[in-house]
């Protein structure tokens, strides 16, 4: 290669003359944006390229108006450029190791030097610039135009003896520095100086009063802006800049924060790298930030965080991801934005049309009108909206707009909301409660799983035509005080309660035709202002007389609109599994069969609480549940037996020998399937014949051991920081017991409060983990669980073993099935100190205890037999009947069931389903000593009770 990277400005340097060399400019840079692409894996090759490239921009708008001021070589120039280009293009293609990358940053470093040695060449400043002092002052003043382009530096301090006109013409006469640019006005009483001249340079720095007019730099690295004088900062002006590396207000990184100023540009700015940006002026004012993007120069979309307050108006369209979030600004525009928003206070109107991730509202107090789009997340299968919530924070609001995709729709308590145009496609609920100004709710083009309506007092008509997106749908319009006319176009309802409009005088209900698909509808109508002008009961249909039967012939004359839900009604008066209360709160004639008028009967609520076929001239449907027990089917008898297979063992049941001492001895092991007794064809027909199955388990009894001792090469978990071998627990250490869910944690001081002095620290450390447990689940001074009723496990101490004496056991109260394969463990947490803490741990259980963690669980030794008899209930039951509720009392010697196993034991129940009285399981008791999985005790069917239902319907006479 024959030059680097930054021969590039070398080369553009020179092509300058009495021609404008727009066209060549413009081919340049485009060449080097081009680089950038192509290099933007490599940071630092990268990074000199951006830089370049605006100095680059900088340079094309300098250089075209200093007509022949530098020499030019134009020619040559755009050759070299040419050719460099090229050779880097190739070089940067074939990378492929940091070594390639090496030997590219050792050729912009001989570029480097070709570039000073070319500046030096030309008409140029060769030297950095210090004005300190009015005689500096007057030295560069006098300098005019020779410091255009400054190859070097600039360092201005202004005094209040220093002329600003002086200053405001060296400042004028600075169009590009290669290198820093620091400009310190030494007091607030000292005029503003505008940067307007300035094309590029590398790092800014500016402190002074008045404001920071930079509105022709295009480039520079990082920018610092002073806040000595922020009081006194009225515009912020980088109309212009379209590269920089990072803004900075003082020490708050990534943040122009002037709370006093008026007007913010950044106009032509289209990429900030940082990725987050803060921008804060003063209320009602301006930021412009028109280009602002979140792709960079490679068409690459890297996420921006933007926090924005102050201005008067902003409108974002560019952003697409990241996080927005918006405060003091009166009006605020985000579209085409899917990440995270967040509105806060002094917000008065939002609108935002493409809501994906989230929308937090809860401190915007000021906003008066929100208008969202909610959009799905395209990247979500699962996706279903976000979900908006309008509350009392919200107290201002007055106009809401929601379209799109959201979640779920609700506003509660906003004390000012007075119009809401909803037409989205809501996944779950949509929901107004206690809006007292709401007056306009449109719901058209909305769909939703339910529609609520509550408590909303100055809404005085509504139309629900929000289709329905599944298929039983809840229709809740209740306690809206002013509300007057109800018109609904939503079908397939399951639930529909329209009650507490105490003024609503008309509906229209013809757009429900269909109950939901689950087929037990719940409907509410009643306590509104629905008024039948007469009910005439024309024909009583049986000895009742008066209309009370619901065959009686009649009819409803009303322009209450009620009539238009009788077809919906009807479906439901027809189903079985339906409640329902419908009701005219007036009627204001009633003529019975015998033509005897009675006026002005009003619904009552005590016509729900009575459910008497004898209701009023109000009632139009009445339909209640069977409430009545329903009756118990027999449960069959089973009973479970751990067996020690250490010993001889028979089984007989319903006196046929099921078991006997050679099959038990060569059939049954731990080491068998579960399902090895059903398997045994010999004994599976034994218990066919007697009218039982039989089936067993391995591991019953379950428990697990754990072992305390010093760490070794054979523990499967432990931690040393001990030269010496001894078990020892540091005074900082904690250790953790969990027992199936269930935890207790100890400490060095819980350790030392066991005072037997005779107990070695292992031993310490057990009882303390004990009586930890035994305070916490097992009914302490101050246990958290507070009955040992509701604790499944006990810890027992153990002595001996092979591996340490500090053993102890969790046992399992059911020493049925219910336990088996529970997890178990016990950790060691390290404390501050290293040096003290010896600790080795194993767990194990019925199978053995090892080094590896696949035993933590709890298993027994015994194995469990299970008797199911093939009959229901008690009387017939093939293998007896309880009679104390504690024991198996055996009817005959037929239905005995008889084991001979010495260590045989019978695992118990004392719940029986069909009894009245059953101790059924409660907040305070759990039965943990019992074996309810694995026993039921036989009882015989109960009998359903007469049915108490109402079904009582005057739907036809609508």
């Amino acid at each position: 290669m024959k030059k680097g990277l930054l021969s590039i400005l070398a080369s553009a340097l020179l092509v300058v003359g009495c021609q404008n060399y727009d066209d060549q400019f413009t081919s340049i840079e485009n060449q080097i944006n081009s680089l950038a692409t192509t290099v933007a894996g490599l940071s630092d090759v990268a990074t000199q390229i951006s830089s370049l490239s605006g100095t680059v921009n900088s340079l094309t708008a300098t250089v075209n108006g200093l007509g022949d001021e530098i020499d030019t070589a134009v020619a040559d120039g755009l050759a070299d450029i040419q050719e460099d280009i090229t050779a880097i293009e190739t070089a940067v293609a074939d990378v492929a190791s940091s070594a390639d990358v090496e030997a590219l940053q050792e050729s912009v470093d001989a570029s480097q030097s070709d570039l000073d040695e070319l500046l030096a060449n030309s008409s140029v400043y060769q030297n950095d610039i210090l004005i300190n002092s009015v005689a500096t002052l007057n030295v560069y003043d006098n300098m005019g135009s020779s410091i255009n382009i400054v190859n070097g530096s600039v360092t201005i301090t202004v005094s209040e003896a220093m002329d600003v006109e002086a200053v405001q013409r060296v400042v004028d006469n600075i169009l590009i520095t290669l290198e820093d640019f620091t400009y310190t006005s030494g007091a607030s009483t000292i005029a503003e100086v505008t940067f307007q001249n300035l094309t590029g340079t590398s790092s800014l720095t500016v402190e002074q009063a008045g404001g920071y007019d930079f509105r022709n730099l295009q480039s520079a690295t990082n920018i610092v802006l002073g806040d000595a004088y922020k009081s006194t900062i009225g515009v912020i002006h980088f109309g212009a800049l379209n590269s920089v590396t990072s803004f900075a207000t003082e020490a708050d990184a990534n943040t122009i924060s002037f709370s006093k100023a008026t007007e913010l540009h950044l106009t032509a700015l289209p990429y900030y790298a940082p990725g987050e940006l803060t921008l804060l002026v003063d209320t009602g004012s301006v930021i412009d930030i028109t280009a602002l993007d979140d792709v960079d120069s490679s068409g690459d979309q890297d996420d921006l965080d933007l926090t924005i307050s102050g201005p008067s108006t902003l409108t974002l369209s560019n952003i697409d991801d990241g996080d927005i979030s918006i405060s003091d600004v009166a009006t605020a525009v985000v579209n085409g934005f899917v990440g995270n928003i967040t509105v806060g206070a002094d917000v008065e109107s939002f609108t935002a049309d493409s809501v994906v991730e989230s929308l937090t509202i809860t401190d915007a107090t000021d906003l008066e009108t929100l208008n969202i789009t909610g959009v799905l997340d395209a990247d979500d299968d699962d996706s279903v909206g976000i979900a908006i919530a309008i509350t009392s924070v919200n107290s201002d609001l007055e106009n809401l707009t929601v379209a799109g995709a959201v979640a779920s729709l609700t506003a509660t308590a906003a004390g000012k909301l007075t119009t809401a145009v909803i037409s989205a496609d809501v996944d779950g609920a949509i929901t107004f409660t206690n809006n007292d100004d709401l007056v306009t709710l449109t719901l058209t083009d909305s769909e939703a799983d339910s529609v609520a309506i509550d408590g909303n007092d100055s809404l005085v008509t509504l139309t629900v035509d929000t289709t329905n997106s599944e298929d039983d749908g809840s229709l809740v319009i209740t306690d809206n005080l002013d509300l007057e006319s109800l018109t609904v176009t939503y079908d397939e309802v399951e639930t529909l309660t329209i009650t507490g409009n105490t003024a609503l005088e008309t509906v229209d209900l013809s757009g429900i035709t269909a109950v939901g698909a689950a087929g037990a509808p719940v409907v509410n109508i009643y306590s509104n202002d629905l008024t039948a002008t007469s009910a005439v009961d024309e024909e009583d249909t049986t000895a009742t007389a008066d209309g009370a039967a619901a065959t009686d012939l009649g009819e409803f004359t009303t322009t209450s609109g009620l009539d238009t839900a009788a077809d919906y009604l009807a479906l439901v008066a027809a189903d079985a599994d339906s409640s329902a209360a419908v009701f005219f709160d007036t009627v204001e004639s009633y003529t019975n069969e015998a033509e005897d008028e009675s006026t002005d009967v009003v619904f009552a609520t005590s016509l729900l609480t009575a459910l008497s076929t004898a209701q009023n001239a109000t009632t139009v449907l009445l339909k209640v549940a069977n409430t009545a027990d329903a009756g118990d089917d027999a449960t069959t008898a089973k009973r479970s037996y751990l067996i020690d297979l250490g010993n001889t063992t028979s089984l007989d049941a319903n006196g046929i020998n099921i078991l006997t001492t050679s099959q038990m001895t060569a059939g049954l092991s731990m080491n068998a399937a579960y399902n090895v007794i059903s398997g045994t064809d010999a004994i599976a027909t034994a218990a066919d014949n007697a009218e039982i199955s039989i089936a067993a388990v391995k591991a019953a009894s379950p428990y697990a051991d754990f072992q305390l001792s010093a760490n070794s090469s054979s523990v499967e978990n432990s931690y040393t920081g001990n030269a010496a071998t001894a078990f020892s627990f540091g005074v900082s250490d904690t250790m953790t017991l969990s027992v199936d869910g269930s935890s207790v944690t100890i400490t060095a001081a819980d350790v030392l409060a066991i005072t037997n002095a005779s107990l070695d620290e292992a031993t310490a450390v057990r009882a303390a983990l004990i009586a930890a447990w035994n305070t916490e689940y097992a009914g302490g001074a101050t246990p958290t669980v507070a009955s040992a009723k509701l604790v499944r496990w006990e810890l027992q101490e153990l002595t001996g073993g092979t591996k340490s004496s500090a053993n102890f056991r969790a046992v399992a109260k059911d020493r049925g099935s219910r336990d088996i394969d529970a997890s178990m463990s016990l950790t060691h947490s390290q404390g501050k100190t290293t040096t003290d803490s010896n600790i080795g741990i194993v767990i194990g259980n019925g199978d053995g205890v090892t080094e590896s963690t696949a035993d933590n669980t709890a298993r027994g030794t015994y194995l469990m037999v299970t008797l199911t008899a093939d009959t229901g209930g008690s009387i017939l039951s093939q293998i007896g009947e309880y009679g104390d509720g504690n024991a198996f009392a055996i009817a005959s010697t037929a239905k005995a069931v008889g084991i001979t196993n010495t260590n045989s034991v019978e695992l118990t129940s004392t719940y029986a389903a069909n009894t009245t009285a059953s101790n059924s399981e409660i907040s305070t008791d759990i039965y943990p000593n019992e074996s309810r999985l694995d026993v039921i005790i036989p009882e015989e069917s109960n009998s359903a009770a007469t049915s108490n239902a109402v079904s009582y319907t005057r739907v036809g006479w609508l």
